[in-house]
């Protein structure tokens, strides 16, 4: 869902609805992943090209015909990537897999781009309102390319007067709660983030499984989205304790 609440600045809008579009690829690349198999399965179970002819020309009402020549020419057309033949290709690994790891992956390392970013407009946007004091003012541009000592800087509360690495998350159960999530957090996806990059050892990227990955993305994005809410608010607020 995007961010439409007009109290918010435009900045976090546009960074939150970038930020859940890239959810959403997540999403799309992980149920064809989960679904490759079967719809393999479908493709290979087509029939032969006459029965096909046959089927189609018969008289069955029109709206199935539309939906047999679209399926069937959808799976064929996407059967032309050869994406069907994995199977044969052993040495390439497992497509279900390596789409999934891969889209866990591309995603996370993007997501922390995004939030960093977003972090870093807010700060020029409250050093342009010359709100904030010199020293602080230059120990933040001389630390604005070593990442962790700049999240330290606003962490430590030298920019805002408190943290706004803190915030609760829901956790999804049949009884509703929650957790306090804080800088700690923002530090291991940093840190995470930080490991792909400088390098990945194999295709699994990290051990845990499948669906140990997507709950550790999900939870992720939430918590960058939630901190980078606070930051907006923090920045609203002194701008315009200024004003």
């Amino acid at each position: 869902m995007s961010i439409e609440n007009e109290t918010v600045l435009p900045e976090f809008k546009a960074y939150a609805n970038f930020s859940v579009r890239v959810d959403r690829f997540f999403n799309v690349v992980n149920i064809y992943g989960m679904h490759h198999n079967m719809i393999k399965h479908i493709h290979s179970a087509l029939p032969a090209q006459d029965k096909i002819e046959i089927a189609i020309d018969s008289n069955i009402d029109s709206s199935v015909k539309t939906f047999l020549i679209t399926t069937i020419n959808e799976l064929n057309y996407i059967a032309t990537t050869n994406i069907f033949i994995d199977q044969d290709e052993q040495s390439l690994g497992n497509i279900l897999e390596d789409t999934l790891n891969f889209a866990f992956y591309t995603c996370y390392c993007f997501q922390w781009s995004l939030f960093e970013d977003f972090s870093k407009t807010m700060i020029r946007k409250v050093i342009d309102a010359n709100v904030l004091k010199s020293h602080v003012v230059n120990d933040l541009e001389s630390n604005w390319r070593r990442t962790k000592a700049f999240f330290d800087i606003i962490h430590f509360g030298d920019v805002f007067g408190r943290s706004p690495f803190k915030s609760l998350l829901p956790v999804m159960g049949w009884v509703f709660s929650t957790e306090e999530v804080g800088y700690e957090d923002l530090n291991s996806i940093r840190n995470l983030r930080n490991s792909f990059i400088h390098g990945v050892e194999n295709p699994d990227i990290i051990s845990e499984n499948i669906l140990e990955k997507q709950r550790r993305y999900e939870r992720s994005m939430w918590i960058l989205r939630k901190f980078g809410e606070n930051i907006q608010w923090e920045v609203q607020h002194l701008i315009g304790r200024k004003r």
